[in-house]
């Protein structure tokens, strides 16, 4: 698909591309702010929550994710098979949900760890709901870091068309 393309019609894209980029950038940016801002007007409980909720999810992605966009986004690309890209994202999801298994065990049996990490006392009866976040937001990201490199291979295919 990309061969067909002429020069003005990939630098056109290119340009569309990098306005909707800044486009959804300044609006990402805006929407944390809005965010914080009207969680702080409702209460500091519900700012606290809100900031709880993102170590939260730092939390997961540190200790079970360990860098794994980088990793997809670099690896993805090098790999011209279609099935050896398959094997590597199931080899590193097996790898990716082991560590998460050994985490989420570690924090099951050792909470003062978790309490820890998040400065507040944990209750142990939310740590079902604890698990199945973490398997989401483990989820999202492996998925995420996919599609950037998925996204390289892309963008090198257009580079190599140019003249």
């Amino acid at each position: 698909m990309t061969e067909a393309l002429s020069s003005n019609e990939i630098k056109t894209r290119s340009l569309v591309g990098v306005k909707w980029l800044m486009i959804t950038n300044v609006a990402s940016i805006l929407a944390a702010f809005l965010t914080t801002f009207l969680l702080a007007r409702i209460s500091p409980e519900t700012l606290g929550a809100y900031g709880l909720a993102q170590i939260f999810v730092s939390v997961i992605t540190t200790f079970a994710v360990f860098g794994g966009q980088v990793v997809l986004r670099n690896f993805i690309p090098k790999v011209a098979d279609q099935q050896k890209r398959g094997k590597l994202l199931f080899s590193y999801g097996l790898i990716v949900l082991g560590a998460m298994i050994v985490v989420l065990t570690l924090f099951w049996l050792f909470p003062e760890w978790l309490e820890f990490l998040l400065r507040q006392k944990f209750d142990m009866r939310h740590f079902l709901f604890f698990g199945v976040a973490a398997v989401a937001i483990v989820t999202l990201e492996v998925m995420v870091g996919a599609v950037a490199g998925l996204m390289q291979i892309k963008r090198a295919a257009i580079a190599r068309s140019l003249p």
